[in-house]
């Protein structure tokens, strides 16, 4: 078996930002399971919003795993859609019982 490539090493140093925010996506599948599908939805969003400042602001070697493309691309796409699904969530009207 070889061993890692010293690239693959270098981001497998620091997962931290990825479980963090993979801890937000679970805990928003948690309250979007107990029924609370808006309050999961905007949690979702700020997990997604979080990678993205933490993409932003965390050097390439501590963002870990959430360095996938180079950092305006990642945040770009991690910041817009999740400022587009917190949008989303606050715009589409509360169900009333019938």
């Amino acid at each position: 078996m070889t061993s890692p490539s010293p690239a693959y090493r270098e981001h497998m140093r620091s997962p931290w930002a990825l479980v963090l925010c993979l801890l937000g996506v679970v805990g928003s599948v948690g309250i979007m399971m107990t029924g609370h599908w808006r309050k999961g939805s905007m949690a979702f969003a700020v997990a997604v919003l979080v990678a993205g400042i933490l993409r932003l602001v965390l050097p390439e070697r501590w963002a870990g795993l959430l360095a996938v493309r180079a950092k305006w691309i990642d945040c770009l796409i991690l910041l817009g859609l999740g400022a587009l699904m917190a949008t989303l969530v606050m715009f589409v009207p509360h169900s009333r019982p019938a």
